[in-house]
This record gives structure tokens, C-alpha cells and sequence, in this order.
């Protein structure tokens, strides 16, 4: 009525009224027709609680539905139905993997409120899209997107795991009822509304494969989607011209200046590869900062490690010989080396700190990135102190060694803690040696006072004291004698 640009006081059309009837009609149908169970689980001993979110969208309406699927000790498997949220698609031209991902986005904060009211952890939530767009999405990295995308994107990442994010097929998707729409009575009938997909009966080996394939990937979308001036585009479309505009770090004092400077180096190689609107211009942003800085230890690490990094892209095993292997290194999305130890389930840590990158010993970037930590510590931090800094993100190989070796490089640490320089005394005078050395051969006596001084508790007395120095003038040694005298009289 809105859209048709009707008044309060306008007639409707027959149209609008007959739809308007219908739904007015379906609605006192619904407490007769309509009848959901209170009771999510069967009266039996359970093994495993889990949640599975399925989300749809089409160009009407989005929006998500979930359900319980209870293991039973005796081997059921029984899934019902909790809640199900959706949303009229916006009046302004939206596509359809837009809104598939403005579904999914509602599914996953639907699903983390029942996952607080029912306190099921969150290894057992599964989320199911029919839009492969979206889950490809999911499986790239945020910053490659732009804004409306790039934040949906980020959200889900902050809040699930990738791997959580499976594919269904559309003619067994529950949320596309909730998309398009049911009458009461087909509402009633449906068993896939009310119990979820068969396969949900089955076991996990059973489910839809989750193929993300890119030809059934909308290629128009990404492109649209995709960031024009994308730092991880411009370095692919680098190496594939055979082109190397790497910069020498040996050439550099300062990891910071190594890198901003090469970060203005592919900045201007993205803009000659573009139109004049779309150059990037002014000071470097955070997300090309990082991105070089990582592009840097990444070749760092190719030198240093280039056979072990070739056994990890193919899956073999390391050298027997490989400085990493107690380290269980591990190839991360970005193409770093990175440690995988045993905080993969310290949530509070960052995901550096849980999986740090591994940095080559007697490497230039490395003696670099050591200098800067060693540099924010004001050169007071001790070797514990700037190795437990560079540990929040970075596993260097012995790295208390490299540490010390560049605090003996230091030069402002050198000047620090050089000694005093010690002055070589004259010989002694000749006339030292003419002269007698007996104790009493040479002397001299000098007198000082009277030193009044005050003594007693209860009545005190005054004191007067003299004092002479006798000083033997070759071993300039000396003793001393006090005469006393009380109450001005000699005693």
C-alpha cells in the first residue's frame, strides 16, 4: 500500500484488498491449524545437542530458520524446530547474493541467542546456505571487499569459523519457505518446515557435500563486489607478469621505513594500472601497511625456509633436518609460516599470539624487526623483556641469541654500558724518596676546638674539647689526642 503511494483516507484496489482478506482470514486459522511442541528432545538419555541455521533469500524477502538435532544413546537422531526469523527485502535495488548474505548475517545472530538460551557451545553450530557466492565469501578475506560486503563478512568471521558454513542444495532448504511464503495449510503439511531436511536424520558423512566450486560462482558479483584497487589483485597480477619490485631490506636501518617505502612503490604501481578517479592518493593506510609488512616476511621466510615451505603446500613431510620441526609449522591463509601449538583454544589470546610467524635466525628482516622492539623498550628493556614483546607475534629461531647479538651491536646499549676510563697517575716526586721514611723523621701538629658537646640524662653536664693532629709528613699518616675540659677547668 505504501509502495503503491496510497493515502490513510484512499480505496484500495481489488488487488491489495483480496490479499488483504487472505491474510486476515489465514490469521484465526493459525490457532486451530497451528500447533508447535513445546518439548525439543525425546524422552531419552542425550549424547550430543547441536544447531543448524539454514538461510534463504529471494527478491521479496529474506531471512533464516533453525532447528535442535538431538543424539540419542540408543543411536536416534531426532531434529525440531526452534525458531525462525524474516525480513521484507528492501524497496532499493538489492541483488541476490546481497541478500543472501544479509540472510546469512540474520541466521548467525538468530542462532547465537538460542545458542546462549539453550548453552550449547559453539563447535556444534552448523549454518547452511543454498548461495554459493556467500560461502564463498565466507572463505575469503574481508578486506578484499568493499564496504557493505566487507563488514557482513567480518561480522560472521568474528562470530563463526568457515569451516561451520556448509552448502544445501535448494529444493531441500527449509528457508526457502521463509523467502517466499506459505498459505496456512501448506504450512501444516510441510514436514520439512516443522522437522528440517531429511539428511539431518543421517550422520555427518552423509550430508551435502560443501564443493565450492568457482564456475558456480556468479563472476559479475565478485567483480562488482571485489575492491578495484586491491592490494592481494595488483601483487597476484605482479607475479604472474613475472615482475619482482621487491625491495633489498639489506638496504635499510628501519623495518618501518622498509616498508612504508615499499608500500608507496606498489601503491604507485596500482595506480599506473588505473583510471585517474580511482588512484589512491595521500598517506598509507592501515591495510596497505600490513599487507607489505607481511608480503615482506613472506619472502623472508621463502628464502630461509624454501624447502620446508614447499613439503607444507604439498602436504609431505619436513626434512629430518628442518630447524621447524619441533614447531609444527603450519601455511596460513596468507601464505605465512606459522607456529601451531597449544592455544589453539585460548580464545582471550590474539590469533598471533595463539599462531605466531616464524621469523629466520641471521635473517636481515628479522635483525630488523628485533631492532624495533628492541628500540620501543627505550634500550632498558632487558633480553626476557624484548623476546617476550617479540612473542606476542613473532617465533624467532633461538631467538634469545639473535636478541643478545644486536644488543651487542647496539651502539646507544654500547655507550651505555662502557666503563669509565681510568686516569695513569705520575710517578712520585724525587724529593719522596730524599727524605727519611721513620715514623717520627718528619711530623707536624696542628690543634682544633674547644667542641662543646652536652652529656646526662637528667642533669646535663656541658663538655669542652680540644683536639690535636700530629701528621707524619712522608706516610702522610696521622693520630690524634683530646685534652677534656669540665666546667672550664683542666681535668
Amino acid at each position: 500500500m505504501w509502495t503503491a503511494g496510497l493515502d490513510w483516507d484512499d480505496q484500495l484496489d481489488e488487488e491489495l484488498v483480496e490479499k488483504s482478506r487472505e491474510w486476515f482470514r489465514e490469521l484465526d486459522e493459525l490457532c486451530c491449524c497451528i500447533k508447535i511442541p513445546r518439548c525439543l528432545q525425546l524422552n531419552e538419555d542425550i549424547v550430543l545437542t547441536s544447531l543448524h541455521t539454514f538461510s534463504d533469500a529471494s527478491q521479496e524477502a529474506y531471512g533464516s530458520v533453525i532447528y535442535a538435532r538431538h543424539e540419542y544413546k540408543s543411536g536416534m537422531i531426532s531434529t525440531r524446530f526452534i525458531a525462525a526469523k524474516s525480513r521484507v527485502a528492501p524497496l532499493t535495488s538489492v541483488s541476490i547474493p546481497r541478500l543472501e548474505l544479509m540472510a546469512a548475517v540474520l541466521g548467525l545472530r538468530l542462532a547465537l541467542s538460542v545458542k546462549h538460551a539453550l548453552e550449547v557451545p559453539d563447535d556444534n553450530m552448523t549454518f547452511w546456505s543454498d548461495s554459493m557466492n556467500v560461502l564463498y565469501w565466507i572463505r575469503g578475506k574481508s578486506r578484499e571487499y568493499k564496504p557493505f560486503v566487507a563488514n557482513r563478512i567480518g561480522e560472521v568471521h568474528t562470530s563463526s569459523h568457515p569451516q561451520q558454513w556448509r552448502h544445501v542444495p535448494t529444493k531441500v532448504n527449509p528457508a526457502d519457505l521463509v523467502s517466499r511464503g506459505r498459505t496456512v495449510e501448506q504450512l501444516q503439511s510441510d514436514v520439512i518446515w516443522w522437522n528440517g531436511p531429511e539428511f539431518l536424520q543421517d550422520e555427518e558423512p552423509q550430508w551435502p557435500d560443501t564443493n565450492i566450486q568457482i564456475e558456480n560462482v556468479r563472476d559479475t558479483e565478485l567483480k562488482c563486489q571485489k575492491k578495484t584497487s586491491d592490494k592481494y589483485t595488483t601483487l597476484k597480477s605482479i607475479h604472474n607478469n613475472d615482475l619482482d619490485w621487491r625491495l633489498d631490506p639489506v638496504r635499510y636501518s628501519s623495518v618501518v621505513r622498509l616498508v612504508r617505502v615499499q608500500a608507496y612503490v606498489h601503491r604507485f604501481i596500482d595506480n599506473c594500472r588505473l583510471k585517474q578517479k580511482q588512484r589512491r592518493q595521500g598517506s598509507l593506510s592501515t591495510v596497505e601497511y600490513a599487507d607489505v609488512e607481511l608480503d615482506i616476511i613472506k619472502n623472508a621466510q621463502r628464502e630461509a625456509f624454501s624447502d620446508e615451505y614447499n613439503a607444507l603446500m604439498k602436504s609431505k613431510d619436513l626434512p629430518k633436518t628442518s630447524k621447524l620441526l619441533g614447531l609444527q609449522p603450519r601455511i596460513d591463509e596468507n601464505g605465512l609460516i606459522r607456529c601451531d601449538g597449544r592455544l589453539e583454544n585460548a580464545e582471550f589470546l590474539s590469533f598471533d599470539a595463539r599462531y605466531p610467524i616464524i621469523l629466520p635466525r641471521k635473517n636481515w628482516v628479522t635483525k630488523l624487526i628485533v631492532k624495533r622492539y628492541h628500540e620501543l623498550g627505550k634500550h632498558v628493556s632487558g633480553t626476557n623483556q624484548t623476546f617476550s614483546a617479540l612473542s606476542s607475534r613473532f617465533w624467532i629461531i633461538s631467538g634469545r641469541e639473535e636478541i643478545r647479538e644486536y644488543e651487542h651491536e647496539c651502539y646507544t646499549c654500547r655507550k651505555k654500558k662502557a666503563k669509565v676510563a681510568e686516569q695513569v697517575m705520575a710517578p712520585l716526586p724525587e724529593i719522596r724518596f730524599k727524605t727519611p721514611l721513620h715514623a717520627f723523621a718528619r711530623t707536624a701538629v696542628d690543634f682544633g676546638g674547644p667542641f662543646i658537646t652536652v652529656q646526662g640524662r637528667g642533669k646535663r653536664r656541658q663538655k669542652k674539647i680540644l683536639m690535636s693532629i700530629y701528621m707524619f709528613s712522608v706516610t702522610r699518616s696521622a693520630f690524634g689526642s683530646s685534652i677534656w675540659i669540665r666546667y672550664g677547668l683542666i681535668s
